[in-house]
């Protein structure tokens, strides 16, 4: 890892000075969210919040507003009186959860340095965050994994987690017994559209286990086997894999079997036959990263999906487990895995062994919709969303997989994690749009609570935090229609 220098480091940690406005200790009875999915397990339910519920939701209203530059794909979190998040241009923030000024600011693209392959490409933060020990942990499109400190912005270290010119991280980290867990993605994918000349496939999907101080390397497993030119294109060109398979959702921690479950992504070149851990779920041993169990749900998930035709074979449809598994039920806690996958298929599994306990189909399926981007539960009910067709949100009986209740969309796709908030008799679920439309539903019946409108033109594909009483989201897209920010919501006195 290359040393960075302490002038550049002021120069992109940019702190203010003096006491921390808005910081405080964090208090037993705090109802904190401080990492993506709330905790190790992937919950996605903040259930020590009781001031926003489903029956207090309604009087949501704004209480102020964070604009940036580019839009915020990222969900963020709140600790101690902070709430962060990142933007797509490259800026990571940390601002007061109570008034919404900044206090400190971080610019990963200033770390570029003479990578001009990257600038030229963009930084941007799409990661999920993890606040640990008084760090901040998040990563970069330019496959970096960037530890802070949570109260100041000063930079601890930076790794990038593979060396390959696509890679990217979208998963958040898991700190557990002073290791880092988190998985490696990229958008080699795509490169075809960009460069019609690209040869590849060279990128392997992977998870890497880190020391949580020092970011040195204890483990690292690969989705796909180490591959090698497998065809010829028009012109003589090569095709190398096989490749693919990346790890975009965040890992889940079990820490009664020490395992890791773990999502995969599409293949983007074969062998075919050696793609088996393609679009899979599997366990992997904590300690060791050894593969515990895998399993391919869908039929067929070998098919290639590359934007691109090679050697005349069809292309594959791309249906990622793009969301974290989620460990849950019982009185340990860790009696089920639920798995939502692109397809529209939410998938029941054992913990132990990976074998199917029911299967469902909540939507339609495809390369941008089905449970893509994050699904939740409180222990007797999963609250997924369907990022295709008209999408709905829905509620599955965890033990029989039976649809309780589907509320259809009239404001667009949904392209953010499902979140939960409140006691179980008085749940609220939190869901936003790809056209800038949030909703709360009851979890009861599926029936709309409230609903927030951002400006027309942008999207909601981080989702909200739900924390001591407010809401946080952030909002935007790729146009100059503005729209760019993070609001936070809290209760009006109004009935």
């Amino acid at each position: 890892m290359r040393a960075v220098p302490f002038a550049l480091v002021a120069a992109v940690c940019s702190a203010l000075a003096g006491a921390v406005p808005g910081v405080r200790a964090r208090g037993a009875q705090t109802a904190d969210w401080t990492e993506h999915g709330f905790d190790l397990s992937n919950h996605a339910y903040n259930f020590r919040e009781r001031t926003i519920r489903a029956s207090t939701a309604s009087r949501l209203k704004t209480k102020w507003t964070f604009p940036v530059n580019e839009m915020v794909p990222t969900t963020p979190v709140v600790d101690g009186g902070l709430v962060y998040f990142g933007t797509w241009e490259g800026v990571f923030y940390a601002v007061d959860v109570d008034t919404g000024a900044r206090v400190w600011s971080f610019d990963a693209r200033a770390l570029a340095g003479d990578e001009s392959a990257w600038k030229k490409r963009g930084i941007g933060i799409r990661s999920g965050i993890t606040i640990s020990g008084g760090r901040v942990y998040f990563g970069d499109t330019a496959g970096y994994l960037i530890l802070c400190d949570a109260k100041t912005g000063r930079l601890i270290w930076r790794k990038r987690l593979e060396n390959h010119p696509h890679v990217r991280v979208s998963s958040a980290a898991k700190i557990f017994d002073g290791r880092i867990y988190i998985g490696v993605s990229s958008l080699e994918e795509s490169a075809i559209r960009i460069d019609p000349m690209y040869n590849g496939y060279t990128f392997r999907g992977s998870v890497v286990c880190l020391d949580a101080e020092t970011g040195n390397e204890i483990w690292r497993f690969y989705t796909v086997p180490p591959g090698g030119q497998i065809a010829t294109k028009e012109g003589g060109r090569p095709v190398f894999g096989p490749a693919g398979a990346s790890v975009w959702a965040t890992p889940t921690i079990d820490p009664a079997r020490r395992l890791l479950y773990i999502a995969t992504g599409n293949a983007y070149s074969g062998p075919k036959h050696l793609l088996t851990r393609a679009e899979a779920v599997l366990a992997l041993e904590l300690d060791t990263g050894h593969v515990k169990w895998e399993l391919q749900a869908r039929p067929g998930a070998d098919d290639l999906y590359t934007n691109e035709r090679l050697n005349g074979e069809d292309e594959g449809p791309d249906l990622d487990f793009g969301q974290s598994p989620i460990l849950f039920g019982g009185a340990s806690g860790n009696r089920w895995l639920a798995c939502g996958q692109k397809s529209g298929w939410m998938y029941l599994l054992d913990p132990q062994t990976g074998a199917k306990i029911w299967q469902t189909k909540v939507g339609a399926g495809g390369g941008l919709g089905g449970l893509e981007f994050g699904s939740a539960t409180d222990g007797d009910r999963i609250f997924g969303a369907i990022a295709a067709g008209e999408g709905n949100v829905a509620a599955l009986d965890a033990k029989t997989g039976k649809i309780l209740w589907q509320t259809w969309n009239e404001t667009g796709v949904n392209h953010a994690p499902v979140v939960i908030a409140g006691p179980k008799d008085d749940l609220v679920v939190f869901e936003g749009s790809n056209r800038g439309v949030l909703r709360a539903y009851d979890a009861k019946d599926g029936r709309i609570v409230w609903s927030y409108q951002f400006t027309k033109g942008t999207s909601i594909q981080g989702g909200a935090t739900v924390a001591n009483g407010m809401v946080f989201v952030g909002a935007g897209y790729h146009s100059a229609l503005g729209g760019n920010e993070v609001r936070a919501f809290a209760l009006s006195d109004e009935k």
